[in-house]
């Protein structure tokens, strides 16, 4: 049986000429069962999605339709019709992909969501606390650890639902100095926790820039987060009696 498989399978036509068919086919034993029912006129129109061999090893999915070309009950040749199925497979793969990382995304934004609401209600309490101890207590130092541990379990729920969800971008006028001026505003309060002096400067004629305000806001966000993360790292070495 004469086997056209040059471009499909990579064999050249003089390496495949008078070979057995098994030797060029390699795949599951379902297709030489198709071989043998065609060899007795029977044919096998669709095999379903098999997995076949290239001549370098590779596998790649295939449909195979097995027809044995009769004369009069005369066996004269069987026809071997080959699909390649990569593509489709490929593309079906990426759906999934997409599909579960839908699934987890929405799963992840629920989780953060839950998480993030009593992260903020313990913050709250310890600054009722904070603001009902005298100062110079010595419980004011474990307080002061405590919120900035919630600041940082907060921005990184932040992170998390800025990572989990797709957002596109609205790109529009925006007043870069109203703007940062809003966001330092919002730090503030961490950034004296952690004796960070606060120095915001901006000329008063800068003109509107274009850009998206949510994820503008979460590129600082993350900045001056990380840099109150490592002021506070680099405090409690300083103050370590290993130091």
């Amino acid at each position: 049986m004469l086997f056209r498989s040059e471009w499909l399978l990579g064999y050249a036509s003089e390496e495949v000429y008078q070979q057995r068919v098994e030797n060029i086919l390699i795949g599951p034993d379902r297709i030489l069962n198709a071989l043998e029912m065609a060899c007795h006129g029977l044919p096998t129109h669709n095999l379903g999605d098999e997995s076949l061999h290239r001549r370098n090893g590779l596998a790649f999915p295939a449909r195979v339709e097995v027809v044995p070309v009769m004369d009069g009950g005369e066996l004269l040749a069987i026809l071997i019709f080959i699909s390649d199925q990569s593509e489709q497979e490929q593309n079906r793969q990426r759906s999934q992909q997409l599909e579960h990382r839908a699934v987890l995304g929405e799963f992840t934004a629920v989780f953060a969501h839950e998480v993030r609401n009593p992260i903020n209600n313990i913050s709250t309490g310890l600054q009722l606390l904070a603001s009902r101890l005298p100062s110079g207590d010595s419980n004011m130092n474990v307080i002061q650890r405590m919120m900035g541990d919630c600041l940082r379990l907060s921005h990184l729920m932040e992170s998390v639902l800025s990572f989990s969800r797709s957002i596109q971008p609205a790109i529009d006028a925006l007043d870069l100095q109203a703007f940062l001026q809003r966001v330092v505003d919002r730090w503030r309060p961490a950034m004296m926790r952690n004796n960070v002096e606060v120095v915001f400067q901006a000329d008063e004629d800068l003109v509107a820039v274009a850009g998206d305000m949510r994820l503008l806001e979460q590129v600082f966000t993350n900045l001056i987060g990380n840099a109150i993360d490592r002021s506070e790292e680099h405090t409690s070495e300083l103050q370590s009696p290993n130091t």
